[in-house]
């Protein structure tokens, strides 16, 4: 048994910190093997996948009457979407009378397929997803074969599993879990959205903790590190005890904040908006109080292949999202790649420097006309509410090509009636040197600029941030970048070309601290994000923010660039 102090790594799926036994999930390898039925015994199984079906519906429509948090409700409707989708229906009956496949194997192999093709997409977000799909799989082959599951007594335990489902995360939940531990996933997976939303602290990828932590042993998470203490001691526990109080006061601080006017303490104005993948995150949007969604990422509707390219799905799907929310979306196109998509037409040896983004979409029309005809119709709906963002533009010309491309569309619709009280704005995301060095050319055909950070800086750095030989390089707030970012506002201005940032560095408060030094009055983050940067922006004032700009473009590393702020919040009550 391990005893002595062990620290793992994690990263921060729900920003907390907590102390609590371990209690560890046993790991899920269902495999069911091929079996076959005879003539006879199809209907039967046809009934009795059905039945599960039918069950297991009604089990996650008890859970979501359970909960009161609007993005866990929507995160188990979602599941219960997948578990009705007619397609899924099809194949499982199929398999059953075609190939006389058992329910369970029928089941097991359609789950299985629709799984390969959310791994063939390419998107690390949509990959995450999976674990939402072995679940269901799992529970209509228990529910088919009338099988008992295992149920585990929780109350104030820290859960540690490989991966979770989001039906039995609230069902622990209720069980009264302290915090959860996974070795899978991101901060965008279901299982941190919905910890988030019902305020679990929560650690994801933390490799190995399945197998070193035992049950039973001592835990700390400490959501702000990004760590995982098994076994501390008490010197460490009391510390960590101290830590907790601070943070329920630091909760207190910034409740009150999200409800302050969004202005600096001198009095100059700022906006704080979302990025959104999913409809199930929209309810975090609300609840921190967000102006609107900065960023809302398509990918999404591409996992099932081209069922979900279709034009109704995707207007249904924009619709939905701002009905949900105040202020105004930003739909941003399709941002795959030539790697990312299921027909493979040829392969790249570098995919991140080749056929993605604006350059797929003008090459596949029927793709990009789908997606604007959407975002036409939902514009015609919403007023003045929808501004279309176009992914890894490179050069002048592809941004003209998508403008002539909307164009064509907005009249077309307009034939069918379809009439809009103003041009849909198009937007250029800064994500490559070669915008942010030429803005102002850009600002001659783009309504809007929103710096993608995130590639900004992979670019920049010429660092793979997936890379872990390398992904130390990569650093949000290394100087370089904020250098590109100075000089892509002064070729801004030169236009008059509104600016966002709605990458990662946005919701570091550090970063947003030095962006809006730098100039930029609009930030789009992670919704989670939004109260701590907010309660960090109104507690300086403009002119101290843009002091801490200008030292932060004389300095070479992103250490530097973190000791220049904490120099500032040392100094919080002086003046510049």
């Amino acid at each position: 048994m391990m005893s002595q102090s062990v620290v793992f790594s994690a990263i921060t799926g729900n920003d907390g910190v907590a102390i609590g036994v371990a209690c560890v999930l046993p790991t899920k390898n269902r495999a069911i093997p091929p079996s076959t039925i005879s003539k006879e015994e199809v209907n039967h199984h046809v009934d009795s996948f059905r039945r599960a079906r039918s069950l297991l519906s009604e089990e996650i429509s008890d859970i979501a009457q359970a909960v009161a948090d609007t993005s866990t409700v929507d995160i188990l409707a979602a599941q219960d979407q997948i578990l009705q989708d007619p397609e899924i229906e099809e194949s499982v009956i199929a398999y059953v009378k075609g190939a006389k496949y058992s329910a369970r194997y029928a089941i097991y192999l359609t789950f299985c397929e629709v799984m390969e093709r959310m791994r063939e997409s390419g998107s690390e977000m949509l990959i995450q997803r999976i674990v939402d799909l072995e679940d269901i799989r799992d529970r209509l082959v228990v529910l088919a074969s009338e099988e008992e599951q295992e149920q585990l007594s929780v109350n104030g335990f820290i859960l540690v599993a490989r991966e979770i489902s989001p039906t039995d995360l609230v069902t622990y939940y209720e069980g009264g879990i302290k915090g959860l531990v996974l070795e899978k996933g991101g901060i965008t997976s279901h299982a941190a959205i919905i910890a988030r939303s019902l305020q679990i602290p929560c650690l994801v990828g933390v490799k190995g903790v399945t197998a070193y932590v035992e049950q039973g042993s001592t835990l700390v998470m400490d959501g702000p590190e990004g760590k995982l203490i098994a076994n501390p001691g008490k010197d460490i526990l009391r510390e960590y005890e101290r830590h907790i109080e601070h943070r329920r006061q630091e909760k207190k601080r910034r409740r009150a904040a999200i409800k302050a006017p969004s202005q600096t303490m001198d009095g100059v104005p700022f906006k704080l908006l979302a990025n959104l993948e999913f409809e199930e995150e929209v309810g975090e949007v609300a609840s921190v109080q967000a102006e609107g969604i900065g960023l809302l990422r398509t990918e999404g509707l591409l996992f099932k292949g081209e069922r979900n390219r279709n034009e109704t799905i995707q207007t249904n799907f924009y619709r939905s999202i701002l009905s949900s929310i105040k202020g105004i979306c930003v739909i941003r196109l399709f941002d795959i790649g030539g790697d990312k998509l299921r027909d493979k037409r040829f392969e790249e040896a570098n995919p991140f420097l080749g056929w993605r983004g604006v350059r797929l979409l003008l090459d596949e029309k029927e793709l990009l006309h789908a997606q604007l005809r959407a975002i036409v119709r939902v514009s015609a709906e919403f007023p003045e509410r929808v501004r279309l963002l176009i992914p890894m533009v490179t050069v002048p010309q592809e941004v003209v090509a998508i403008k002539d491309e909307l164009q064509v569309i907005t009249t077309e619709l307009a034939n069918e009636g379809i009439h809009l009280k103003a041009p849909v704005p198009v937007g250029v995301m800064i994500e490559v040197p070669s915008v942010a060095l030429q803005a102002s050319l850009f600002g001659k055909h783009a309504d809007f600029f929103s710096f993608g950070t995130n590639d900004l800086t992979q670019y920049t750095l010429a660092a793979d941030r997936g890379n872990e030989r390398v992904c130390q390089l990569y650093q949000l707030l290394d100087p370089s970048v904020f250098k590109l970012i100075h000089i892509a506002i002064e070729g801004a201005k030169q236009t008059q070309t509104p600016l966002c940032v709605c990458g990662e560095v946005a919701g570091d408060p550090i970063g947003a601290a030095v962006l809006v030094g730098l100039g930029i009055n609009e930030l789009s983050m992670v919704p989670v994000s939004v109260p701590k940067v907010k309660e960090m922006l109104i507690s300086y004032s403009h002119a101290q923010l843009q002091h801490l700009a200008r030292e932060v473009l004389t300095v070479a590393t992103a250490a530097e660039v973190k000791t220049l702020f904490h120099s500032l919040k040392n100094t919080k009550n002086g003046t510049n």
